[in-house]
C-alpha cells in the first residue's frame, strides 16, 4: 500500500536519452526505467544506485547502469 500525500519528485529525461533508451535491448530499458520510477518516488532511498552528482551542474545527476 502507497502511503498518501506523498510528494513525488520530477524526473526528466532528455530527447537525447529517450532515444538511446529506445535502441536499448528490452531487458536492460525496462530495469532502468525502473529505477527512474523508484528515484521519482523514493530519492532518499536509493543507495543500491549508482548516483552522482555532476560536476559544473546546478542539480543534475546522472544514474549509472550496471548489468
Amino acid at each position: 500500500m502507497e502511503p498518501k500525500n506523498v510528494a513525488k519528485y520530477q524526473i526528466i529525461v532528455s530527447k537525447r536519452a529517450l532515444k538511446f533508451l529506445d535502441k536499448l535491448n528490452k531487458k536492460l530499458r525496462l530495469k532502468i526505467i525502473n529505477d527512474l520510477k523508484c528515484l521519482e518516488d523514493f530519492p532518499f532511498f536509493t543507495r543500491h544506485l549508482d548516483i552522482v552528482k555532476l560536476k559544473g551542474r546546478k542539480n543534475y545527476y546522472r544514474l549509472r547502469e550496471v548489468m
